[in-house]
């Protein structure tokens, strides 16, 4: 069971590499609202690379480390990304809609709070 923190940590730890260099590559290319385009970035190619890895379907230590390691230190929309998918494909549409619009509206939310109490 420890072994599998390993795996997750390991690919977490690649994963956070990558989006830093995809960071700075966008800002080192002066695209426009580098920021933004750098997370708008890693959120496409981490949740399609997630979808890829679970469609493929592997069950073993690789699996933890590139979905739970690689995309969740690349992103964690990969994650919501899948989750969401997965409550459409098993029919379950309202709470699907749920899981996103709450996600998107309640972590946008405590974001401002947060920022609020720490420019306090």
């Amino acid at each position: 069971m420890w072994q599998n923190f390993i795996w997750v940590g390991l690919g977490g730890a690649l994963g956070s590499m990558f989006r830093y260099g995809v960071t700075l590559l966008t800002a080192h290319f002066n695209i426009f609202m580098s920021g933004q385009a750098a997370t708008l970035l890693v959120n496409i190619v981490g949740s399609m690379l997630m979808g890829w890895l679970v469609g493929v379907s592997m069950q073993n230590h690789w699996m933890l480390f590139l979905t739970m390691g690689l995309c969740g230190g690349f992103t964690t929309f990969s994650t919501f990304s899948m989750q969401s998918v997965k409550l459409i494909e098993e029919g379950h549409y309202l709470i699907g809609l749920l899981y996103i619009v709450l996600t998107l509206i309640l972590c946008l939310t405590f974001c401002t709070i947060g920022y609020a109490l720490g420019k306090q």
